[in-house]
């Protein structure tokens, strides 16, 4: 062999180990560019495994999400329909539940219904083996609320024996998930001195109608000179007068009490708009406890000269009314 073709043998070997060496280069630690591609490799390939994990986990949990908030506000529901309420009134009052009066009363059927106003229904119920009256708000009236809050106030605070007893009040949900409220009271099986004037329950005597005033003279006495904080009825009417077992009178329906905190200046405008029944509500209305005394003597008037008369109907058959005076008729007050 000449040195040539020595030489040209040597060249060819070197171009064969350098193409090796490039082919091996992945696995040389000479080599790190080789190497940084390589990582650069991996962890693309870890990103793409990890998003494909995630995409599909957090899909899963967007679409539980409202499935478990729906049961979470639904228990919470749940639990404040069945609970107790009765922290307006406080402690020493009675708890009861929005089914708890559901169940007492047939479940408000008409069958219990006994009175109905603009604030709400009244319904005849049995809680805990007590016969009570429970009176349930219509919330749809704007004033309904605020006569709620106010009787409460007034009630939770007052006793006496010519005041209607509230046992308690109830603020819930009902099952359609609709804002509830309630007030418990001591249920007068002798209803309203209104249905006596009118003769619904009979007659009432002179006598009787004398204990009423008096009864109801003591109530306002109360309320005015002896609570802490002076009340207002501000709507004192006969259907708000109830009698018990034994023909003693119960005022109620503190839907529109107010306190008086101050004393009024006589020419000091009220800022509370006039509110409660035409021909009981007087011209000084705001001005404090005069007030209900006005309210008081126009129910005496009604109430004392309102009288009893029977007439002969052409098919022989006799009916009994009442009468009253022509300055009561004029008034047309119900």
């Amino acid at each position: 062999m000449t040195f040539r073709e020595w030489s040209r043998q040597i060249q060819y070997l070197q171009m064969q180990v350098q193409s090796f060496l490039l082919a091996t280069a992945g696995f040389v630690e000479e080599f790190p560019s080789c190497i940084e591609k390589q990582t650069g490799g991996k962890e693309k390939r870890t990103m793409s495994r990890a998003l494909k994990v995630l995409i599909p986990v957090i899909g899963a949990l967007v679409g539980v999400l409202p499935m478990v908030t729906g049961l979470y506000l639904a228990c919470i529901r749940k639990k404040k329909t069945s609970l107790p309420s009765g922290s307006v009134m406080g402690k020493e009052f009675m708890k009861v539940s929005y089914d708890m009066l559901l169940k007492a009363t047939n479940g408000f059927s008409s069958e219990s219904l006994i009175g109905s106003g603009s604030f709400g229904s009244m319904f005849k119920g049995v809680l805990d083996g007590i016969t009570v009256a429970v009176k349930v708000l219509n919330l749809q009236h704007y004033a309904a609320s605020k006569s709620f809050a106010a009787e409460c106030k007034a009630l939770r605070n007052v006793r006496h024996r010519n005041l209607v007893g509230i046992i308690t009040a109830c603020i819930s949900i009902d099952h359609q998930g609709n804002d509830f409220r309630a007030l418990v009271y001591e249920f007068m099986p002798n209803g309203s001195l209104d249905k006596w004037l009118r003769g619904a329950l009979g007659h009432m005597s002179l006598p009787q109608r004398v204990d009423v005033a008096i009864d109801v003279a003591h109530a306002l006495n109360y309320l005015h000179q002896e609570c802490e904080t002076p009340i207002v009825h501000c709507d004192l009417k006969p259907s708000n007068i109830l009698l018990d077992n034994d023909m003693v009178s119960h005022v109620g329906d503190f839907g529109l009490a107010r306190f008086l905190t101050q004393p009024r200046h006589p020419n000091q405008s009220s800022t509370i708009g006039i509110m409660g029944t035409i021909g009981y509500a007087p011209p000084e209305y705001g001005l404090g406890s005069e007030a209900s005394i006005y309210s008081w003597r126009y129910l005496q008037l009604r109430h004392i000269a309102t009288r009893t008369h029977h007439r002969k109907e052409s098919n022989g058959q006799h009916v009994q009314g009442r009468i009253q005076p022509s300055y009561i008729r004029r008034s047309n007050i119900t």
